[in-house]
């Protein structure tokens, strides 16, 4: 059994690498956006990278859905997070 970080694998279905990409990518937007105090900024970002996902395979299922837009999450934060986490800026020190 392998620990590598989650890649996409042979692919049941060709939308699940446009559902990945879009993941990525609210993930990435929502994560750069200022955040409500009292919400995780991860929360937010991972609503955001599930509906997106569903919105490009709405006939998953809301478990499957959450399974894969984490997993996509996971993958870019593992091979590109220069990428992912390039809109959201600290607090300066």
């Amino acid at each position: 059994m392998s620990h590598a970080p989650a890649q996409p694998q042979a692919l049941r279905d060709p939308r699940l690498k446009d559902g990945w990409r879009a993941a990525a990518a609210a993930y990435r937007r929502a994560y750069g956006e200022p955040c409500d105090p009292h919400h995780g900024l991860d929360q937010e970002a991972m609503a955001a990278a599930i509906a997106a996902f569903k919105n490009v395979v709405p006939d998953m299922s809301d478990r499957e859905a959450r399974l894969e837009a984490v997993a996509a999450v996971h993958y870019a934060s593992w091979a590109h997070p220069e990428w992912l986490y390039a809109l959201y800026e600290s607090e300066p020190r």
